[in-house]
């Protein structure tokens, strides 16, 4: 990914995970990106924009000055994780605040900083397709459950355990309020549509919305929804449309310390993969970037690009 401040070459993931009672709970522990499980829909996973993998709100938690365990610099933690059917889950993760060696990108560090802290994560989610299937067809797709394919609906809660500056905010001795910074969000997705062939293709949308503390945080709130199709094209099974926009609103606290910023920044976003081969898929992509950074001096911008990928 060429979106990093310094070339480099470092483990991203790099875990163990036990599983047990059958497989209904699991323990992972190592280093650990929370958006690998956490806030995450399976149908945004095509798009090339960054708030459509970890939204705004969280990946931009305290200004940029301590990011969460997400691309690109993975946090060492520990994830539980209960699911006693497929029709639901429950999950929660403890990972180090302050991942990585903010003083030297080069390489893998794991640093436990005086200061640091943690960051607590916890979903619960549940697949309305399988909470009226039979037991015997948990789990299984078949010809009258293949549209609902893909079916999930989330809450999630973060939290760190520091408390960060406030924005503006100061107290008596004239140092910055000390505030708890955490947030809440919400997914769904769905299929839509199938073709009664069972060759993989359908229609899913999706939808996502998270809010953080305005208080400590610039962006108070970021919105996304879109749509992604598999098999747009007859003949074309593999291939994937996708279409979509996310939103990311300031709060109002940053944007009276910043005269001039308007309220939001609205990204649209059109992609389209093409599996060539079994082995190799490239997929450009078309982006529209509604008042850049909030900054109205700055024109609306496009971004057209291309990612190609080579499976070995």
């Amino acid at each position: 990914n060429i979106e990093v401040p310094s070339n480099t070459v470092k483990f991203f993931h790099a875990w163990l995970q036990k599983q047990f009672f059958d497989d209904k709970f699991s323990l992972l522990v190592g280093l650990y990106p929370i958006d690998s499980e956490f806030y995450v829909t399976d149908s945004s996973g095509v798009f090339l924009h960054p708030s459509l993998g970890m939204s705004s709100e969280i990946a931009s938690t305290a200004l940029g000055q301590r990011a969460p365990s997400i691309f690109n610099t993975s946090a060492f933690g520990l994830r539980l994780k209960l699911q006693p059917s497929p029709a639901w889950y429950a999950q929660m993760a403890v990972v180090d605040g302050g991942p990585g060696d903010p003083g030297n990108p080069q390489g893998t560090h794991i640093k436990f900083r005086k200061g640091d802290g943690v960051m607590l994560i916890g979903e619960l989610a549940v697949k309305p397709a399988e909470l009226s299937r039979p037991a015997a067809l948990a789990g299984a797709k078949t010809e009258e459950t293949k549209a609902a394919a893909t079916s999930k609906i989330a809450i999630g809660t973060w939290r760190y355990n520091p408390r960060f500056d406030d924005l503006s905010e100061l107290d008596a001795g004239g140092a910055p309020l000390r505030r708890i910074n955490q947030g809440v969000y919400f997914l769904a997705e769905q299929s839509v549509w199938a073709p009664a062939d069972d060759s993989g293709r359908d229609l899913t949308l999706f939808f996502r919305h998270g809010n953080a503390n305005p208080e400590v945080d610039r962006f108070a709130s970021s919105t996304s929804l879109g749509l992604r199709w598999k098999g747009l094209l007859p003949g074309r099974a593999e291939d994937v449309f996708g279409l979509a926009t996310t939103r990311s609103r300031n709060s109002s606290k940053f944007i009276s310390l910043s005269p001039g910023l308007s309220a939001a920044e609205t990204m649209v976003e059109a992609t389209y993969r093409v599996e060539l081969k079994p082995w190799l898929a490239v997929q450009p992509v078309l982006q529209r970037i509604l008042n850049p950074n909030t900054d109205p001096a700055l024109k609306d911008a496009w971004v057209v690009g291309m990612r190609m990928e080579l499976t070995l």
